[in-house]
Order: C-alpha cells, then sequence, then structure tokens
C-alpha cells in the first residue's frame, strides 16, 4: 500500500526571479526596512483592487491592530474573533484596548453562522 499524497497548506508560488531579486537587494544594500520598489507594489494593490490606499505589512499579525486603529477601535469595544484561530489573529486585538470576543464555527462545515447571534448576543463581562 503506498503513502497518501501530501497535501501542503500553503505551498509556495515561486515565479523563478526570486534569485535575481535576492541579488538585487543585497548589490543595492537596501534590505530593510523596505525596498524602493515597495511603494510599486502598494500601487499594484491599489490598482488591482480599486482601493484608494495600500500598506504592505510583514504580517496579519501586524495588519490587524493597524486596521483596528485606522477603524477607530479602542478602549471598551469588542471585536469578534473565530475560535478556530492562530493567537496572533486574537492578540492583537487587546493592543488597542479592545476585548476579543469568540465566535465558534458550526462543527461539521466551520460554517462562522454563529457570528449572527454574537453580534446580538456578545458583551463583555
Amino acid at each position: 500500500m503506498s503513502a497518501p499524497p501530501r497535501l501542503y497548506l500553503s505551498p509556495p508560488h515561486l515565479c523563478g526571479r526570486e534569485l535575481d531579486f535576492v541579488r538585487q537587494a543585497f548589490a543595492s544594500n537596501w534590505i530593510a526596512p523596505a525596498r524602493p520598489d515597495l511603494e510599486a507594489f502598494e500601487q499594484e494593490i491599489c490598482r488591482y483592487t480599486g482601493a484608494p490606499h495600500a500598506v504592505a505589512l510583514a504580517s496579519g499579525t501586524a495588519a490587524i491592530p493597524l486596521a483596528l486603529l485606522a477603524l477607530g477601535v479602542g478602549r471598551g469595544d469588542e471585536v469578534l474573533c473565530s475560535t478556530f484561530t492562530f493567537a496572533g489573529s486574537a492578540f492583537p486585538i487587546t493592543y488597542p484596548g479592545a476585548t476579543p470576543g469568540f465566535v465558534d464555527s458550526e462543527p461539521r462545515s466551520w460554517n462562522p453562522d454563529a457570528i449572527d447571534a454574537a453580534l446580538l448576543d456578545f458583551t463583555i463581562p
């Protein structure tokens, strides 16, 4: 009996030019905090999505607190968060002083239909 095929959660998508990009970064000595082409990337995201602004960040964990601040979320606010998540999704909710409210998913399909009830029921204990 052969082993079942391996299913990768998030296989990398490589274009074939990655080594060129790394060499260019080292040759220009521009490694961090942001390369000059970052602005071009953000502009391309705006063009593609139709959004007026875009900010490229290192991770979703970095993006969540900034998005919450941009929305005016702060102390005393409640932000719903899935129970089926990584801690990096919930911790940033507390950075601006908000409280995470955990909402479960339907067990068979992971459908987050429970959010409707949570929107009505969740209050800070």
